[in-house]
């Protein structure tokens, strides 16, 4: 495939299901608050993954207090 092709169909699919998931958030919002905050995580999960993002986890996440997160 051509690249900008393939650009261009990943950007079409990430617009798809952004817009797809929107109202279904906001369904989520308004009455099952636990999956409100689940479906974030699997949105970005699902994006980074179609717009080909690696990800790497150097540690562990603090289970309490603040946390300063950094990437590069």
């Amino acid at each position: 495939m051509n690249g900008s092709f393939s650009a261009f169909i990943r950007m079409l699919m990430f617009s798809g299901l952004t817009l797809s998931l929107m109202p279904l958030q906001f369904f989520f919002l308004v009455s099952w608050r636990s999956m409100a905050k689940t479906l974030p995580h699997l949105y970005h999960r699902a994006a980074s993954r179609l717009l080909g993002f690696k990800v790497t986890v150097s540690g562990e996440l603090p289970q309490k207090g603040p946390c300063l997160i950094v990437s590069n």
